[in-house]
């Protein structure tokens, strides 16, 4: 067996702790905005790129979905058949999370009543938005968390949408035959490392980097597309190279960046590390993914989590609201992997594999 097929079949097994332990970053930096502290105090900046402990851990996710779903069309090679497993991964799960938050958590904690509440606009618009997802999330619910120090019902799930965008462009570049080729998503990575240096990063040309468009904007958009893209790069790279090669590049990327202050070298440098490190394989990423993968319960169930926790005054600083929410998300993730997520996706590929002829 060839070096290719090898690279394009491997299980890569160092990519379910980089995702428990990106999904536990967001944990803790949301602990600090959750209880009324500066996250700020974890982050940490290249140049004057700021990069919050949470926004490195929704880094990591965008690099490894790049470079996964990448490879998902690669053995499916078919629309309906990608979709399908793209939305079993993504929808079952937050569409679960944002149904019991609507009828179940919001009704017990609002401070407007049940009626008010349930005849509410805002309410409705809350579930439809959140589980279209396509058009950007809502974060606010009719007297939900309206006193604590941060009023989001849940601050994690905006990065949702931009994921899913990031899927319908494997789609678009996968029908045209652009994934073939090496130099196309790299293309595509330039273009949005340029958008990000010198439209986001240092602002030439006015563009409207804020200003939403179908509930996405063009500096979110450039950093996340940025790190999903490569990974999708990587993808390419690692039919030729062993992946586990990329750590010492990448490293030095990271290094020279925060000697530049150079972001895009941050960008590339960063996804060779995860890449890298997700493709070591041992005793313990074994046993990890032998337990199953909860990162994305984790990520999806955590901060209204935390604001439970924090409204029922059991943790009010950052730390004991990290232990305490930590391990609640911990549970709750691996109970949304094994009782609906798994199956799903197993439901998915269990679907006649007519439906995936090329």
């Amino acid at each position: 067996m060839d070096h290719q097929v090898s690279a394009s079949t491997r299980r890569y097994g160092g990519f379910d702790v980089l995702r428990i332990l990106a999904a536990l970053a967001v944990v803790l930096s949301h602990s600090y905005s959750v209880t009324g502290h500066p996250e700020s105090k974890l982050s940490f900046s290249v140049g004057h790129f700021a990069v919050p402990l949470g926004a490195l851990g929704v880094s990591i996710f965008f690099v490894t979905s790049g470079f996964l779903v990448a490879g998902s069309w690669d053995r499916l090679a078919n629309v309906g058949v990608f979709a399908l497993h793209r939305f079993a991964r993504i929808w079952p799960a937050i569409v679960v999370v944002i149904t019991l938050t609507v009828f179940v958590m919001g009704p017990l904690v609002t401070s407007v009543g049940l009626h008010k509440y349930f005849i509410s606009t805002t309410t409705m618009f809350y579930f439809v938005r959140n589980v279209v997802l396509f058009g950007g999330t809502v974060n606010k619910l009719p007297g939900v968390f309206t006193t604590h120090p941060d009023i989001s019902v849940n601050g994690s799930i905006w990065t949702l949408t931009y994921e899913v965008w990031a899927y319908a462009a494997i789609v678009g570049l996968g029908i045209l035959g652009a994934l073939r080729r090496w130099w196309t998503p790299t293309l595509v990575l330039v273009a949005l490392l340029g958008l990000l240096r010198f439209g986001v990063y240092d602002k030439i040309g006015g563009l409207p980097t804020t200003r939403p468009i179908l509930g996405l904007t063009l500096a979110d958009g450039a950093k996340l597309w940025s790190f999903f893209f490569a990974g999708v790069v990587l993808s390419r790279v690692v039919k030729r190279v062993d992946p586990a090669k990329l750590i010492v590049p990448g490293v030095a990327a990271v290094s020279l960046s925060f000697a530049l202050g150079e972001p895009t070298l941050y960008i590339v440098g960063l996804a060779g590390c995860v890449i890298g490190f997700g493709s070591l394989r041992g005793r313990v990423t074994e046993a990890v993914h032998a337990l199953g993968d909860p990162s994305y319960g984790i990520y999806i169930l955590a901060f209204p989590i935390q604001q439970l926790i924090y409204g029922a005054d059991i943790a009010r600083t950052p730390w004991p609201m990290f232990a305490v929410a930590g391990a609640i998300s911990i549970a709750g993730g691996y109970l949304s992997w094994h009782a609906l997520e798994r199956p799903v996706l197993d439901w998915a590929k269990r679907r006649p594999k007519t439906l995936a002829t090329k």
